[in-house]
């Protein structure tokens, strides 16, 4: 007759299933955390791409980045994608190009 425990698993098989099982839920979290990421800036990149912040750029990236494990995402990503318009914005807002553009519209050449 068997003995009633020769069916119990012992403490690194516990604990081997146990990492598996936590590491399957960082992957979903770490995926549901890039979508969620990637509805709420990409919705901002659509409608209001002047309003994309170097904050909202490494919101994405962040998320993008534990998603692919890539830190660096490539060219063509919406993290990417985000960086750029988070650079243009703040070019675009920065004193330097308020006065740059009021020189060109007065007609100065050496703006």
């Amino acid at each position: 007759m068997a003995s009633p425990t020769s069916n119990i698993p012992d403490a690194a098989t516990v604990a081997d299933k146990t990492n598996h099982a936590a590491e399957l839920q960082s992957e979903a979290d770490h995926a549901r955390n890039f979508q969620q990421a990637a509805a709420t800036i990409g919705k901002k990149m659509e409608e209001h791409p002047e309003n994309i912040t170097a904050q909202d750029a490494s919101n994405i990236k962040s998320a993008e980045a534990k998603f692919t494990g890539i830190a660096q995402p490539p060219k063509g990503t919406i993290s990417a994608e985000a960086d750029h318009l988070a650079s243009v914005n703040a070019k675009a807002s920065s004193p330097a190009a308020g006065a740059n553009t009021a020189a060109a519209a007065a007609g100065d050449k050496k703006a």
